[in-house]
C-alpha cells in the first residue's frame, strides 16, 4: 500500500493534456495570431460563399423565403393589432 499523500501533493496542479508540452502548430510555422485569425476568417467566408453559391433553384427559394417571412410577419402583426382594436373599440360604445 502506498503511503498517504500530503495536502501540498493533492492539491498541486497537475497539467493533463498535451497541450502542456507540445508546441503548437501555429508556433512550429511561424504564423503569428493574428495572422492565424485572418487566415480561418478567409477560410470561413470561402465556404460560405461555396455553399451559398446553389442553383438558381436554391437562390428562388432562399428569395421566397425572406418575402414569406415578411408576408408572415405583417398578417401577424396585422391580426394582433386587430383583436386588440376590437376591445378598446367596445369599451368606446359603452362609455359614449
Amino acid at each position: 500500500m502506498s503511503p498517504p499523500r500530503s495536502v501540498a501533493d493533492a492539491t498541486r496542479f497537475t497539467p493533463t493534456g498535451p497541450h502542456a508540452f507540445t508546441p503548437s502548430p501555429a508556433a512550429a510555422s511561424g504564423e503569428t495570431p493574428q495572422q492565424r485569425v485572418a487566415r480561418l476568417r478567409d477560410a470561413a467566408r470561402k465556404a460560405k460563399a461555396e455553399k451559398n453559391a446553389g442553383t438558381i433553384m436554391d437562390r428562388i427559394v432562399d428569395r421566397g423565403r425572406v418575402w414569406a417571412d415578411r408576408a408572415h410577419r405583417i398578417t401577424a402583426l396585422g391580426l394582433i393589432g386587430a383583436t386588440g382594436m376590437v376591445p378598446a373599440g367596445r369599451v368606446g360604445q359603452c362609455v359614449g
